[in-house]
């Protein structure tokens, strides 16, 4: 079985995202639909569905861990709230499953309004550097791979083109819309660190947790999901951007000074295995040890 998680605040294609998976899983499977902090007054249980209520939203990690407790299969495969998929994504998932490792899918663009994707596939994404100068340290966070070097180029699907041959391919990290691994691993995990509140870096710490713990981060091109367009204004969750700021500069410090306790490799071995990476400077170690260990602000919600 696989267990599909959806966390929801207020979330406008919630009803669509879980129609869409109804129509496309073709195996085993059960929905957990994390409702944080609100109520949606148009779903109800059945077969394949179950719903959390919270009162008061706890936040994404806390929902997940929770949902996961929770969760009967023995694949967890989490999902953004406002996105589709290709038929049979799930079994796909499933089949081509490596112990040890977490997997993630082709990435397009959702239109909402006619459900259909446009632009992509995207499958290719590098940690930025976070030392570049800005006056917030933007952390450890995804950035699309555009042309030969990584960020010289208009060819926004040049390594997708390079690589198109390799279905199943190792990356360095994504983009954290889904993700899809052993319910077994992910406890061997410890869960998502409830303390790293803000939802931008989800996926950087479960890609670090599969490298450094001795497994791989994988896409699957075998099947797809698309993800509401990023340019879109309607969001329907307000950021607070100190605290993704503090989390994006205390995750940074954690994973470049090897803070996990369950890891066997290093960052250093983590950095060699990918380089040349875009943007990263042959000093990085430098920048690195001249960055002391940020305060790191905790919120719930």
């Amino acid at each position: 079985m696989v267990s599909i998680l959806i966390p929801s605040r207020n979330e406008k294609y919630l009803i669509n995202t879980i129609n869409d998976i109804l129509l496309k899983a073709t195996g085993n499977f059960e929905i957990i639909v994390i409702l944080d902090g609100y109520i949606e007054p148009q779903l109800k249980p059945s077969k394949n569905l179950k719903i959390i209520y919270h009162k008061e939203p706890l936040g994404t990690r806390k929902s997940i861990n929770e949902a996961i407790k929770l969760a009967k299969g023995e694949y967890i495969f989490k999902t953004d709230a406002h996105c589709m998929f290709s038929d049979g994504f799930d079994q796909i998932l499933s089949r081509d499953y490596e112990k040890g490792t977490v997997t993630t899918l082709s990435r397009y663009s959702l239109d909402p309004d006619t459900w259909t994707k446009f632009k992509g596939p995207i499958s290719y994404e590098y940690i930025a550097y976070p030392f570049d100068g800005r006056k917030r340290i933007g952390g450890l966070t995804p950035k699309k791979w555009v042309g030969p070097n990584g960020n010289d180029s208009n060819d926004l699907f040049w390594m997708e083109k390079q690589r198109r041959n390799i279905l199943i391919d190792e990356i360095q990290t994504c983009n954290g819309a889904c993700w899809f691994l052993e319910k077994k691993l992910f406890e061997e995990f410890g869960g998502m660190d409830e303390r790293l509140w803000s939802f931008h870096i989800d996926a950087v710490e479960l890609g670090f947790k599969a490298w450094l713990s001795g497994g791989k981060l994988l896409i699957n091109k075998n099947a797809w999901h698309a993800h509401w367009w990023k340019s879109e204004k309607k969001r329907t969750v307000k950021l607070n951007w100190d605290v993704m700021g503090s989390v994006a500069a205390y995750s940074t410090w954690y994973w470049m000074n090897d803070q996990w306790p369950k890891q066997k490799r290093s960052f250093e071995w983590f950095i060699e295995k990918f380089w040349p990476i875009p943007g990263w400077p042959d000093n990085w170690r430098a920048e690195r040890d001249r960055f002391e260990k940020p305060i790191l602000i905790e919120a719930t919600a």
